[in-house]
């Protein structure tokens, strides 16, 4: 999903979730996630995660 709100590029592989420090990555914050992204991929997550 392509989206001009976030300078963010690339994409979430909802299927792939997975506990994973953000330290040892050495990641940085960058920006917000629009909530309706948000939403929407939280929904694939619980449907993913139920389904197991």
């Amino acid at each position: 999903m392509r989206d001009d709100r976030t300078q963010t590029t690339g994409f979430i592989m909802a299927d792939q979730t997975r506990t994973i420090s953000a330290k040892a990555r050495k990641a940085i914050h960058v920006e917000e996630l629009p909530e309706d992204i948000l939403l929407k991929v939280s929904s694939l997550i619980k449907r993913i995660l139920d389904n197991d």
